[in-house]
């Protein structure tokens, strides 16, 4: 009886999800294509083909296809934002327990 309960209520919810998931998805684009926008310096207009090929493709594939394959203001062609961001530096490996333990 309990077991024939959890899959009602499983099954209300996934309903409930997807009858939620198109409105919230519009909004929750939205919003993203937005900070990608102020996050990048890009106009509305690119901050939302960058978002949506990124979806398909991977954000480094939609970024060197849209932003810098792109001609700039003085016709040069190249990286249109401000200066890139250093990359993290590469973690160290951690050893083992047993290796660290090692007498």
């Amino acid at each position: 009886m309990i077991s024939f309960g959890l899959i009602v209520m499983g099954a209300i919810a996934v309903v409930i999800g997807a009858l939620l998931r198109p409105i919230l998805g519009r909004w929750i684009d939205k919003r993203n294509i937005e900070r990608l926008g102020r996050r990048y310096n890009l106009d509305a207009a690119t901050a939302d083909q960058l978002y949506r090929l990124a979806r398909r493709v991977g954000f480094g594939s939609a970024w060197q296809t849209l932003i810098e394959g792109r001609a700039d203001a003085t016709g040069q062609t190249g990286e249109t934002t401000p200066a890139r961001r250093p990359r993290p530096a590469a973690r160290r490996r951690s050893s083992s327990l047993a290796e660290r333990h090692r007498a």
